[in-house]
Protein backbone atom coordinates (compact mmCIF):
# COMPACT_ATOMS: atom_id res chain seq x y z
CA UNK A 1 0.00 0.00 0.00
CA UNK A 2 2.91 2.35 0.62
CA UNK A 3 3.45 2.56 -3.13
CA UNK A 4 -0.13 3.73 -3.69
CA UNK A 5 -0.61 6.35 -0.96
CA UNK A 6 1.49 9.30 0.14
CA UNK A 7 1.23 12.42 2.28
CA UNK A 8 2.85 14.91 -0.08
CA UNK A 9 3.25 17.47 2.72
CA UNK A 10 5.58 15.09 4.58
CA UNK A 11 8.67 14.15 2.59
CA UNK A 12 11.22 13.41 5.32
CA UNK A 13 11.68 10.43 7.60
CA UNK A 14 9.07 10.36 10.38
CA UNK A 15 10.01 9.44 13.96
CA UNK A 16 7.54 8.72 16.78
CA UNK A 17 8.33 9.72 20.37
CA UNK A 18 6.33 7.56 22.81
CA UNK A 19 5.83 9.48 26.07
CA UNK A 20 4.66 8.17 29.45
CA UNK A 21 1.93 10.80 29.49
CA UNK A 22 -1.77 9.83 29.36
CA UNK A 23 -3.48 10.01 25.96
CA UNK A 24 -3.89 12.08 23.91
CA UNK A 25 -0.47 13.41 24.89
CA UNK A 26 1.37 10.09 24.69
CA UNK A 27 2.86 10.44 21.19
CA UNK A 28 4.80 13.10 19.31
CA UNK A 29 5.48 12.65 15.60
CA UNK A 30 8.48 14.48 14.16
CA UNK A 31 9.42 14.86 10.50
CA UNK A 32 13.18 14.96 9.99
CA UNK A 33 14.79 17.27 7.47
CA UNK A 34 16.64 14.65 5.44
CA UNK A 35 14.70 15.40 2.25
CA UNK A 36 13.58 18.58 0.55
CA UNK A 37 9.95 19.55 1.04
CA UNK A 38 7.46 22.37 1.18
CA UNK A 39 7.65 22.78 4.95
CA UNK A 40 11.38 23.39 5.33
CA UNK A 41 13.89 25.94 4.12
CA UNK A 42 16.77 23.47 3.84
CA UNK A 43 17.90 19.95 4.70
CA UNK A 44 20.30 18.75 7.40
CA UNK A 45 21.31 15.27 6.23
CA UNK A 46 24.35 14.81 8.49
CA UNK A 47 22.43 15.78 11.63
CA UNK A 48 19.50 13.54 10.70
CA UNK A 49 21.84 10.61 10.05
CA UNK A 50 23.43 11.19 13.46
CA UNK A 51 20.04 11.29 15.21
CA UNK A 52 18.80 8.17 13.41
CA UNK A 53 21.92 6.25 14.43
CA UNK A 54 20.74 6.61 18.05
CA UNK A 55 17.10 5.89 17.11
CA UNK A 56 17.84 2.76 15.07
CA UNK A 57 20.20 1.43 17.71
CA UNK A 58 17.53 1.72 20.42
CA UNK A 59 19.72 4.09 22.43
CA UNK A 60 16.84 6.48 23.18
CA UNK A 61 14.70 3.84 24.92
CA UNK A 62 13.77 5.00 28.42
CA UNK A 63 15.49 8.36 28.04
CA UNK A 64 13.86 11.31 29.77
CA UNK A 65 13.56 15.08 29.78
CA UNK A 66 16.44 16.11 32.02
CA UNK A 67 16.15 19.85 31.44
CA UNK A 68 12.98 21.94 31.28
CA UNK A 69 13.02 25.72 30.91
CA UNK A 70 9.52 27.26 30.73
CA UNK A 71 8.87 29.23 27.56
CA UNK A 72 12.20 28.11 26.12
CA UNK A 73 13.03 24.40 25.63
CA UNK A 74 12.61 20.87 26.96
CA UNK A 75 15.74 18.77 26.47
CA UNK A 76 16.46 15.04 26.42
CA UNK A 77 18.44 12.29 24.74
CA UNK A 78 21.42 12.15 27.06
CA UNK A 79 20.30 9.94 29.95
CA UNK A 80 18.14 6.92 30.75
CA UNK A 81 16.07 6.20 33.85
CA UNK A 82 14.86 2.88 35.27
CA UNK A 83 13.92 1.12 38.47
CA UNK A 84 12.51 2.05 41.85
CA UNK A 85 14.38 3.66 43.43
CA UNK A 86 15.61 5.10 40.19
CA UNK A 87 18.90 4.50 38.49
CA UNK A 88 20.22 7.07 36.02
CA UNK A 89 22.31 5.89 33.05
CA UNK A 90 24.23 7.62 30.29
CA UNK A 91 23.29 7.24 26.63
CA UNK A 92 26.30 6.09 24.60
CA UNK A 93 27.82 8.96 22.67
CA UNK A 94 28.91 8.55 19.06
CA UNK A 95 31.36 10.85 17.30
CA UNK A 96 30.14 14.49 17.22
CA UNK A 97 28.37 15.64 14.08
CA UNK A 98 29.46 18.65 12.05
CA UNK A 99 27.15 21.59 12.67
CA UNK A 100 24.62 22.39 9.92
CA UNK A 101 23.33 25.86 10.85
CA UNK A 102 21.19 28.00 8.61
CA UNK A 103 23.12 29.67 5.77
CA UNK A 104 24.57 33.05 6.67
CA UNK A 105 22.42 35.93 5.52
CA UNK A 106 19.43 33.72 4.70
CA UNK A 107 17.18 35.77 6.95
CA UNK A 108 15.04 32.73 7.69
CA UNK A 109 14.34 31.70 11.29
CA UNK A 110 15.21 28.13 12.28
CA UNK A 111 14.76 27.68 16.02
CA UNK A 112 11.06 28.51 16.08
CA UNK A 113 8.31 26.90 18.12
CA UNK A 114 7.63 23.32 17.12
CA UNK A 115 11.12 22.47 15.88
CA UNK A 116 13.67 20.02 17.25
CA UNK A 117 17.38 20.87 17.36
CA UNK A 118 20.63 19.34 18.59
CA UNK A 119 22.17 20.44 21.89
CA UNK A 120 25.94 20.90 22.12
CA UNK A 121 28.78 22.15 24.29
CA UNK A 122 28.91 25.88 24.86
CA UNK A 123 32.31 26.42 23.31
CA UNK A 124 32.21 24.03 20.35
CA UNK A 125 29.79 24.44 17.40
CA UNK A 126 30.61 20.91 16.17
CA UNK A 127 30.07 19.04 19.45
CA UNK A 128 26.48 17.72 19.07
CA UNK A 129 26.11 14.01 19.83
CA UNK A 130 22.99 12.51 21.43
CA UNK A 131 21.12 15.34 23.15
CA UNK A 132 18.30 17.27 21.48
CA UNK A 133 15.63 19.78 22.49
CA UNK A 134 12.16 20.91 21.44
CA UNK A 135 11.72 24.66 20.99
CA UNK A 136 8.72 25.79 23.07
CA UNK A 137 8.79 29.28 21.58
CA UNK A 138 10.44 31.30 18.83
CA UNK A 139 14.05 31.16 19.99
CA UNK A 140 15.57 32.12 16.67
CA UNK A 141 16.90 35.49 17.84
CA UNK A 142 19.05 33.67 20.37
CA UNK A 143 19.73 30.16 19.10
CA UNK A 144 20.12 30.71 15.35
CA UNK A 145 23.40 32.56 15.90
CA UNK A 146 24.68 31.46 19.32
CA UNK A 147 27.68 29.10 19.29
CA UNK A 148 27.63 28.84 15.51
CA UNK A 149 23.87 28.35 15.48
CA UNK A 150 21.93 25.37 16.81
CA UNK A 151 21.02 22.96 14.02
CA UNK A 152 17.30 22.42 13.58
CA UNK A 153 16.79 19.00 11.99
CA UNK A 154 13.04 18.37 12.24
CA UNK A 155 9.58 19.69 13.00
CA UNK A 156 6.73 18.45 15.19
CA UNK A 157 3.77 17.25 13.11
CA UNK A 158 0.07 17.88 13.61
CA UNK A 159 -1.02 18.65 17.16
CA UNK A 160 2.13 17.15 18.67
CA UNK A 161 3.16 20.40 20.35
CA UNK A 162 0.23 19.95 22.73
CA UNK A 163 2.06 16.88 24.06
CA UNK A 164 5.33 18.81 24.23
CA UNK A 165 3.56 21.57 26.16
CA UNK A 166 2.31 18.94 28.63
CA UNK A 167 5.92 17.94 29.24
CA UNK A 168 6.80 21.57 29.91
CA UNK A 169 3.97 21.89 32.46
CA UNK A 170 5.40 19.19 34.73
CA UNK A 171 6.96 20.78 37.88
CA UNK A 172 10.76 21.01 37.92
CA UNK A 173 12.99 19.87 40.72
CA UNK A 174 16.65 19.72 41.63
CA UNK A 175 17.22 15.96 41.37
CA UNK A 176 21.02 15.90 41.60
CA UNK A 177 23.90 17.56 39.82
CA UNK A 178 23.68 18.32 36.93
CA UNK A 179 19.89 17.80 36.93
CA UNK A 180 18.62 20.98 38.55
CA UNK A 181 15.58 21.47 36.30
CA UNK A 182 14.19 17.94 35.94
CA UNK A 183 10.40 17.69 35.45
CA UNK A 184 8.95 15.18 37.94
CA UNK A 185 5.38 14.05 38.55
CA UNK A 186 3.61 13.32 41.82
CA UNK A 187 6.33 14.50 44.16
CA UNK A 188 4.87 14.50 47.72
CA UNK A 189 3.92 17.98 48.88
CA UNK A 190 4.61 19.58 45.51
CA UNK A 191 1.68 21.40 43.94
CA UNK A 192 2.90 24.32 41.87
CA UNK A 193 -0.60 25.77 41.54
CA UNK A 194 -0.91 26.22 45.32
CA UNK A 195 2.67 26.05 46.51
CA UNK A 196 4.97 27.33 43.75
CA UNK A 197 8.00 27.31 46.04
CA UNK A 198 8.37 23.59 45.36
CA UNK A 199 9.12 24.27 41.69
CA UNK A 200 12.83 23.71 41.02
CA UNK A 201 13.32 22.50 44.65
CA UNK A 202 15.43 19.50 45.77
CA UNK A 203 13.72 16.09 46.12
CA UNK A 204 14.38 12.88 48.01
CA UNK A 205 15.97 10.70 45.30
CA UNK A 206 15.55 7.50 47.33
CA UNK A 207 11.76 7.57 46.97
CA UNK A 208 11.45 8.36 43.26
CA UNK A 209 10.29 5.89 40.61
CA UNK A 210 11.10 5.95 36.90
CA UNK A 211 7.48 6.71 35.97
CA UNK A 212 7.67 10.05 37.79
CA UNK A 213 10.08 11.28 35.12
CA UNK A 214 8.91 12.51 31.70
CA UNK A 215 10.17 9.37 30.01
CA UNK A 216 10.31 8.07 26.44
CA UNK A 217 9.83 4.27 26.50
CA UNK A 218 10.66 4.28 22.81
CA UNK A 219 11.72 6.64 20.04
CA UNK A 220 11.48 4.89 16.67
CA UNK A 221 10.90 5.40 12.97
CA UNK A 222 7.27 5.52 11.90
CA UNK A 223 5.22 5.43 8.75
CA UNK A 224 3.53 8.72 7.94
CA UNK A 225 0.30 6.84 7.20
CA UNK A 226 -1.65 4.08 8.89
CA UNK A 227 -3.86 1.77 6.83
CA UNK A 228 -7.19 0.12 7.47
CA UNK A 229 -9.56 -1.89 5.31
CA UNK A 230 -13.16 -3.05 5.56
CA UNK A 231 -15.38 -5.44 3.64
CA UNK A 232 -19.10 -4.92 3.13
CA UNK A 233 -19.62 -8.69 3.10
CA UNK A 234 -17.13 -10.29 5.48
CA UNK A 235 -18.84 -13.67 5.23
CA UNK A 236 -17.89 -13.76 1.56
CA UNK A 237 -14.55 -11.94 1.65
CA UNK A 238 -12.75 -10.61 4.69
CA UNK A 239 -9.84 -8.20 4.41
CA UNK A 240 -6.82 -7.37 6.53
CA UNK A 241 -3.52 -5.49 6.33
CA UNK A 242 -0.35 -7.54 6.75
CA UNK A 243 2.56 -6.27 8.89
CA UNK A 244 4.33 -5.54 5.61
CA UNK A 245 1.51 -3.18 4.58
CA UNK A 246 -0.07 -5.45 2.00
CA UNK A 247 -3.78 -5.96 1.43
CA UNK A 248 -4.82 -9.55 2.16
CA UNK A 249 -8.17 -11.09 1.20
CA UNK A 250 -9.62 -14.18 2.88
CA UNK A 251 -12.50 -15.99 1.25
CA UNK A 252 -15.31 -17.46 3.28
CA UNK A 253 -15.93 -21.16 3.58
CA UNK A 254 -17.90 -22.52 1.94
CA UNK A 255 -17.20 -20.23 -0.97
CA UNK A 256 -20.37 -18.93 -2.60
CA UNK A 257 -20.89 -16.64 -5.59
CA UNK A 258 -21.47 -12.99 -4.80
CA UNK A 259 -19.69 -9.68 -4.44
CA UNK A 260 -18.34 -7.39 -1.74
CA UNK A 261 -17.02 -3.85 -1.62
CA UNK A 262 -13.54 -3.48 -0.18
CA UNK A 263 -12.72 -0.03 1.22
CA UNK A 264 -9.12 0.91 1.97
CA UNK A 265 -8.33 3.97 4.07
CA UNK A 266 -4.95 5.68 4.48
CA UNK A 267 -4.90 7.99 7.51
CA UNK A 268 -2.24 10.40 8.68
CA UNK A 269 -0.59 9.08 11.84
CA UNK A 270 -0.65 12.55 13.38
CA UNK A 271 -4.09 13.73 12.21
CA UNK A 272 -6.96 11.23 12.27
CA UNK A 273 -9.21 13.58 10.29
CA UNK A 274 -6.78 13.61 7.37
CA UNK A 275 -7.40 10.51 5.27
CA UNK A 276 -8.20 9.22 1.79
CA UNK A 277 -10.29 6.21 0.83
CA UNK A 278 -10.48 3.93 -2.18
CA UNK A 279 -13.09 1.25 -2.84
CA UNK A 280 -13.29 -1.63 -5.27
CA UNK A 281 -15.59 -4.57 -5.82
CA UNK A 282 -14.59 -8.21 -5.52
CA UNK A 283 -16.86 -10.59 -7.40
CA UNK A 284 -16.71 -14.26 -6.49
CA UNK A 285 -17.23 -16.88 -9.15
CA UNK A 286 -18.74 -20.25 -8.29
CA UNK A 287 -16.24 -22.63 -6.70
CA UNK A 288 -14.34 -24.77 -9.17
CA UNK A 289 -15.88 -28.13 -9.92
CA UNK A 290 -14.35 -31.31 -8.54
CA UNK A 291 -11.35 -32.64 -10.41
CA UNK A 292 -12.42 -34.65 -13.42
CA UNK A 293 -11.05 -36.71 -16.28
CA UNK A 294 -12.72 -36.85 -19.67
CA UNK A 295 -12.14 -39.60 -22.19
CA UNK A 296 -13.59 -40.53 -25.55
CA UNK A 297 -14.80 -44.04 -26.18
CA UNK A 298 -15.79 -44.25 -29.79
CA UNK A 299 -18.54 -41.68 -30.20
CA UNK A 300 -19.11 -41.14 -26.48
CA UNK A 301 -17.45 -38.67 -24.11
CA UNK A 302 -17.16 -40.07 -20.60
CA UNK A 303 -16.34 -37.99 -17.51
CA UNK A 304 -14.96 -39.23 -14.20
CA UNK A 305 -15.37 -36.80 -11.30
CA UNK A 306 -13.68 -36.89 -7.91
CA UNK A 307 -15.48 -35.46 -4.88
CA UNK A 308 -15.07 -36.20 -1.17
CA UNK A 309 -12.78 -39.10 -1.98
CA UNK A 310 -15.30 -40.80 -4.29
CA UNK A 311 -14.89 -41.14 -8.05
CA UNK A 312 -18.00 -41.35 -10.21
CA UNK A 313 -18.03 -42.03 -13.95
CA UNK A 314 -20.86 -41.07 -16.25
CA UNK A 315 -21.58 -40.16 -19.84
CA UNK A 316 -20.92 -36.50 -20.62
CA UNK A 317 -22.00 -36.30 -24.24
CA UNK A 318 -22.63 -38.41 -27.32
CA UNK A 319 -20.74 -37.49 -30.46
CA UNK A 320 -21.81 -38.35 -33.97
CA UNK A 321 -21.28 -41.98 -34.86
CA UNK A 322 -19.41 -40.99 -37.99
CA UNK A 323 -15.91 -42.40 -38.18
CA UNK A 324 -12.70 -40.45 -38.35
CA UNK A 325 -12.75 -38.34 -35.21
CA UNK A 326 -9.38 -36.66 -35.03
CA UNK A 327 -8.12 -34.47 -32.17
CA UNK A 328 -9.69 -34.12 -28.72
CA UNK A 329 -8.66 -31.06 -26.68
CA UNK A 330 -9.75 -29.74 -23.30
CA UNK A 331 -10.10 -26.12 -22.17
CA UNK A 332 -12.50 -23.63 -20.65
CA UNK A 333 -13.92 -22.53 -23.97
CA UNK A 334 -16.76 -20.36 -22.61
CA UNK A 335 -14.93 -18.91 -19.60
CA UNK A 336 -17.29 -20.21 -16.91
CA UNK A 337 -14.55 -21.79 -14.83
CA UNK A 338 -15.33 -25.36 -15.92
CA UNK A 339 -13.31 -27.43 -18.34
CA UNK A 340 -14.93 -28.22 -21.67
CA UNK A 341 -14.05 -30.62 -24.50
CA UNK A 342 -13.43 -29.87 -28.18
CA UNK A 343 -13.33 -32.73 -30.71
CA UNK A 344 -12.48 -32.35 -34.40
CA UNK A 345 -14.35 -34.53 -36.82
CA UNK A 346 -13.35 -36.01 -40.16
CA UNK A 347 -14.81 -32.97 -41.94
CA UNK A 348 -12.58 -30.60 -39.94
CA UNK A 349 -15.37 -29.19 -37.80
CA UNK A 350 -14.75 -28.58 -34.10
CA UNK A 351 -17.54 -29.89 -31.90
CA UNK A 352 -17.46 -28.34 -28.43
CA UNK A 353 -19.09 -29.92 -25.40
CA UNK A 354 -19.64 -27.37 -22.63
CA UNK A 355 -19.59 -29.04 -19.23
CA UNK A 356 -22.80 -28.26 -17.29
CA UNK A 357 -22.69 -27.20 -13.66
CA UNK A 358 -25.28 -29.70 -12.49
CA UNK A 359 -23.51 -32.85 -13.63
CA UNK A 360 -26.04 -33.69 -16.35
CA UNK A 361 -25.18 -34.70 -19.88
CA UNK A 362 -24.42 -32.09 -22.53
CA UNK A 363 -24.95 -31.74 -26.24
CA UNK A 364 -21.94 -31.07 -28.51
CA UNK A 365 -22.27 -28.11 -30.86
CA UNK A 366 -20.27 -27.17 -33.97
CA UNK A 367 -18.11 -24.10 -33.31
CA UNK A 368 -15.86 -23.82 -36.36
CA UNK A 369 -13.67 -25.66 -38.87
CA UNK A 370 -9.98 -26.40 -39.38
CA UNK A 371 -9.58 -27.36 -43.05
CA UNK A 372 -9.07 -31.04 -43.73
CA UNK A 373 -6.70 -30.15 -46.57
CA UNK A 374 -4.13 -28.98 -44.02
CA UNK A 375 -2.01 -31.41 -41.99
CA UNK A 376 -2.22 -29.27 -38.89
CA UNK A 377 0.83 -29.19 -36.61
CA UNK A 378 1.13 -28.67 -32.88
CA UNK A 379 -2.57 -28.26 -32.10
CA UNK A 380 -2.70 -26.67 -28.65
CA UNK A 381 -5.02 -24.80 -26.31
CA UNK A 382 -4.43 -21.38 -24.74
CA UNK A 383 -6.03 -18.01 -24.07
CA UNK A 384 -4.28 -16.14 -26.85
CA UNK A 385 -6.23 -12.88 -26.55
CA UNK A 386 -6.54 -12.79 -22.76
CA UNK A 387 -10.35 -12.71 -22.64
CA UNK A 388 -10.66 -15.57 -20.13
CA UNK A 389 -11.81 -18.11 -22.72
CA UNK A 390 -9.69 -20.92 -24.15
CA UNK A 391 -8.76 -20.83 -27.83
CA UNK A 392 -7.21 -23.45 -30.15
CA UNK A 393 -4.04 -22.82 -32.16
CA UNK A 394 -2.49 -24.86 -34.96
CA UNK A 395 0.30 -24.34 -37.52
CA UNK A 396 -0.10 -24.72 -41.26
CA UNK A 397 3.10 -26.50 -42.41
CA UNK A 398 3.02 -25.26 -46.00
CA UNK A 399 2.95 -21.57 -45.07
CA UNK A 400 4.27 -21.62 -41.50
CA UNK A 401 1.27 -19.56 -40.37
CA UNK A 402 -0.24 -20.19 -36.96
CA UNK A 403 -4.04 -20.00 -37.08
CA UNK A 404 -5.97 -19.41 -33.85
CA UNK A 405 -9.61 -20.37 -33.37
CA UNK A 406 -10.57 -17.63 -30.91
CA UNK A 407 -13.55 -18.46 -28.74
CA UNK A 408 -16.48 -16.07 -28.54
CA UNK A 409 -18.11 -18.22 -25.87
CA UNK A 410 -20.32 -20.01 -28.36
CA UNK A 411 -18.22 -20.32 -31.53
CA UNK A 412 -14.70 -20.05 -32.94
CA UNK A 413 -13.43 -17.19 -35.07
CA UNK A 414 -10.29 -17.95 -37.08
CA UNK A 415 -7.44 -15.39 -37.09
CA UNK A 416 -3.77 -15.46 -38.05
CA UNK A 417 -1.41 -15.32 -35.08
CA UNK A 418 2.24 -15.71 -36.11
CA UNK A 419 4.43 -17.15 -38.85
CA UNK A 420 7.31 -19.55 -38.31
CA UNK A 421 9.69 -19.96 -41.23
CA UNK A 422 9.05 -22.91 -43.51
CA UNK A 423 12.78 -23.06 -44.22
CA UNK A 424 13.33 -24.35 -40.69
CA UNK A 425 12.30 -27.58 -39.07
CA UNK A 426 10.50 -27.08 -35.77
CA UNK A 427 10.81 -29.98 -33.37
CA UNK A 428 8.76 -28.61 -30.49
CA UNK A 429 5.99 -26.07 -29.96
CA UNK A 430 4.73 -25.14 -26.48
CA UNK A 431 2.05 -22.72 -25.32
CA UNK A 432 2.45 -20.54 -22.22
CA UNK A 433 2.32 -16.98 -20.93
CA UNK A 434 6.04 -16.31 -21.24
CA UNK A 435 5.93 -12.54 -20.72
CA UNK A 436 3.35 -12.55 -17.90
CA UNK A 437 0.83 -10.31 -19.67
CA UNK A 438 -2.13 -12.65 -19.19
CA UNK A 439 -2.17 -13.85 -22.80
CA UNK A 440 -0.82 -17.13 -24.13
CA UNK A 441 2.33 -17.08 -26.26
CA UNK A 442 3.93 -19.78 -28.42
CA UNK A 443 7.49 -21.05 -28.05
CA UNK A 444 9.13 -23.17 -30.73
CA UNK A 445 12.52 -24.89 -30.88
CA UNK A 446 14.40 -24.89 -34.17
CA UNK A 447 16.13 -28.18 -34.94
CA UNK A 448 19.14 -26.72 -36.77
CA UNK A 449 20.63 -24.92 -33.77
CA UNK A 450 18.29 -25.61 -30.83
CA UNK A 451 17.19 -21.99 -30.68
CA UNK A 452 13.95 -21.15 -28.87
CA UNK A 453 11.76 -18.57 -30.61
CA UNK A 454 8.79 -17.01 -28.82
CA UNK A 455 5.78 -15.49 -30.55
CA UNK A 456 4.16 -13.04 -28.15
CA UNK A 457 1.33 -10.55 -28.44
CA UNK A 458 2.08 -6.83 -28.33
CA UNK A 459 -0.16 -3.80 -28.39
CA UNK A 460 -0.20 -3.85 -32.18
CA UNK A 461 0.24 -7.48 -33.17
CA UNK A 462 2.53 -10.47 -32.69
CA UNK A 463 6.33 -10.49 -32.66
CA UNK A 464 8.60 -13.52 -32.86
CA UNK A 465 12.06 -13.24 -31.30
CA UNK A 466 14.79 -15.60 -30.20
CA UNK A 467 14.89 -16.14 -26.43
CA UNK A 468 17.55 -18.79 -25.88
CA UNK A 469 18.98 -22.15 -26.90
CA UNK A 470 18.71 -25.78 -25.87
CA UNK A 471 21.84 -27.33 -27.38
CA UNK A 472 21.29 -29.76 -30.21
CA UNK A 473 23.66 -32.42 -28.86
CA UNK A 474 21.25 -33.35 -26.07
CA UNK A 475 18.22 -35.62 -26.39
CA UNK A 476 15.91 -33.41 -24.35
CA UNK A 477 13.17 -35.22 -22.46
CA UNK A 478 9.82 -34.15 -21.06
CA UNK A 479 9.73 -30.56 -22.34
CA UNK A 480 7.00 -28.76 -20.42
CA UNK A 481 5.83 -25.28 -19.47
CA UNK A 482 5.39 -23.81 -15.96
CA UNK A 483 6.11 -20.78 -13.77
CA UNK A 484 8.99 -22.37 -11.89
CA UNK A 485 10.28 -19.20 -10.19
CA UNK A 486 6.86 -17.77 -9.33
CA UNK A 487 7.36 -14.43 -11.10
CA UNK A 488 4.08 -14.63 -13.01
Amino acid sequence: LAGHYDDTAVTGTVVRFDVNTPAPYDKVYVELFDQAGENRLRTTPATVANFLSYVDGGHYQNTFIHRSVPGFVVQGGGFTVAGSPVSIGNVTQFAPVVNEPKPAGSGAANNVRGTIAMAKLGSDPNSATNQWFFNLADNSANLDAQNGGFTVFGRVLGSGMAAVDEMAKVPRFGYATPFDTVPLRNVPGANPSTNPTFTNAPVDTTTLTADQFVKFPQIARSSELVYSATSSNRAAVDVSITPQGRLQLAYGAPRVPGSTTITVRATSVFNASDFVEDSFTVTLQPPPPPNALVGRSGAELVISRSAAGTVTTAALAALSTESGWKETLAGDFNGDGRGDVACRGADGRWWVTLTPANGTTATPAPWGTFSTVVAWQFLTVGDFNGDGRADIAGRVPSTGVWRVAQSTGSAFSLVNFATWSTADTWTTALAGDFDGDGKTDLAGRRSSDGGWFVSQTTGTGVTTTRWGTFVTGTAWQFLTVGDFNGDG
